[in-house]
């Protein structure tokens, strides 16, 4: 089973974490220039995923940055717990330092982006083994997460908090009832959320979910086709998730013209995604057994034009027409 919609999540959600640290920069007018130069090197060293040195100079810019609740102090101190959290080999003194780093600034700045995304960092903590012998806690990772979504609900961070927080039920796919439990919520809060960056991921997840734990086709389809409608978030994954909505629609609920649909936007849409033939063949079969449908098979274009078409192009571009003069 795929779960590269959740793995996107889990990828965005460090992401979005670093934006957090980059858009907030201290203010010259009120720190010192040396400062100000550490914490923009600390703040490139996390982008590349060098947490050891971004931790060493995070940790450099703490001691320097004054008053609790500062913007350089929430800078230094949200950029030290998050590269202590994710250094290699993890280890407990590290992840207890990341969870100090991440309490004091829920406790001294709770009006702040850093707040929501430090509460929504420490659910993480509770919900993933990070190191030999740690020990998971779903219950303190779901107070965490609906801490952040009922506390925060108008930032990014909520929304991925919902998410997460179903997921703790996503987790043990033996337990239908939590599973359920789960999908209900998270539709509850991401319907007439159309406009929030993370919607279609949503519907999405929650498609894979019905699809793989439930067997849920219509609900699959149904969450896939939103999603899709949304603008999916990963466009290169597009062929792969037109593909088995199409089959889910064709095999599971003979729903035939969205089976139908979906086979000709992978040929259209997603022509280099490895499924662009495939589609092609499950239309010349449906055409061959439903003749009165009429079904329009695309042409495969694997490129945006044809070479000839190409050469024509750059000629005209360089104001050569071809003939002789």
């Amino acid at each position: 089973m795929s779960y590269s919609a959740i793995t996107d999540v889990r990828i965005g959600f460090l992401v979005a974490a670093l934006l957090v640290v980059l858009i907030h920069p201290p203010s010259h007018s009120q720190e010192s220039e040396s400062l100000n130069l550490l914490l923009e090197e600390a703040s490139k060293e996390l982008t590349y995923f060098n947490f050891d040195l971004a931790y060493k100079l995070y940790g450099q810019a703490v001691d320097k940055a004054g008053s609790p609740g500062s913007d350089v102090w929430l800078q230094a101190t949200f950029g030290r717990a998050l590269s202590a959290q994710h250094r290699s080999p993890a280890t407990r003194d590290l992840i207890e330092e990341a969870i100090e780093g991440y309490q004091s600034i829920a406790d001294q700045a709770p009006q702040t982006p850093f707040a929501a995304r430090s509460v929504l960092n420490l659910g993480r903590i509770d919900e993933i083994r990070d190191y030999l012998g740690d020990e998971i806690d779903l219950e303190g990772a779901r107070e965490h997460y609906r801490r952040v979504f009922e506390t925060w609900p108008d930032l990014d961070a909520a929304d991925q908090a919902a998410l997460f927080y179903a997921g703790t039920y996503f987790q043990d796919f033996k337990n239908l009832d939590g599973v359920k439990l789960g999908l209900e919520f998270l539709e509850g809060w991401i319907t007439d959320r159309d406009d929030r960056d993370g919607a279609s991921m949503t519907w999405e997840v929650m498609g894979q979910v019905r699809y793989h734990h439930l067997q849920d086709y219509a609900g699959a389809v149904r969450c896939f086709i939103k999603a899709d409608d949304l603008g999916l978030t990963d466009p290169n994954g597009a062929g792969v998730l037109y593909w088995q909505l199409g089959q889910a629609a064709q095999n599971e609920l003979d729903d035939l013209p969205t089976a139908i649909r979906y086979y000709q936007k992978i040929i259209t849409d997603a022509p280099r995604s490895g499924r662009a033939f495939n589609a092609q063949l499950a239309l010349e079969d449906l055409q061959e057994k439903r003749p009165d449908l009429n079904i329009e098979i695309p042409e495969v274009q694997l490129f945006l034009a044809k070479p000839e078409e190409l050469l024509e192009n750059e000629d005209n571009a360089s104001g050569e027409t071809g003939d002789t003069p």
